[in-house]
């Protein structure tokens, strides 16, 4: 069923004051590196994904208590919608083009999940010793990797990184 086609509940603050929000906007506000949007995406699923999208990426940014800036890590992370997906999977993160992908029948839901995927493979270079580029935290982690910081410092870098965003 199609994004268009389905009812979608949140409970939240209403982010865009009831003015539409598009894909441009999106890459714009949160400084997504690229957007794509399928070219099978019909006009209304795409406005009505974005706006969908949009409120998910600002209750993400409330969440996360952070910048707009956090929610594409910095401008490293890109987006894609109806396109670059897998089949019988709605969303997923690919760490090779540090992008995470929904398909058209994804709700805005899959977004903190796929988001949390590509804050696991960002934080990894920056928290241990010789990771790959597509190793993710958590398995660096879990393998004992040497660490580049105590969990002090990565507190106390949290704070600083909060307000320099």
């Amino acid at each position: 069923m199609s994004i268009e086609a389905r009812t979608f509940y949140r409970n939240g603050p209403h982010h865009r004051e009831g003015e539409a929000a598009s894909f441009a906007l999106i890459r714009r506000q949160f400084d997504f590196r690229s957007i794509e949007i399928g070219r099978w995406v019909s006009p209304q699923e795409r406005d009505k994904a974005a706006e969908l999208f949009h409120d998910a990426l600002c209750d993400l940014m409330l969440i996360l208590q952070g910048p707009e800036a956090l929610v594409s890590l910095r401008g490293s992370l890109a987006l894609q919608y109806g396109s670059g997906g897998r089949p019988g999977v709605a969303a997923h993160y690919d760490p090779s083009q540090r992008s995470f992908a929904l398909a058209k029948n994804a709700g805005p839901g899959s977004i903190a999940h796929e988001w949390f995927h590509a804050f696991d493979h960002y934080i990894a270079s920056k928290c241990f010793h010789g990771v790959s580029a597509r190793q993710f935290a958590s398995s660096a982690w879990l393998g004992d990797a040497p660490r580049l910081f105590t969990i002090r410092s990565i507190n106390a870098w949290w704070s600083v990184s909060r307000l320099s965003c």
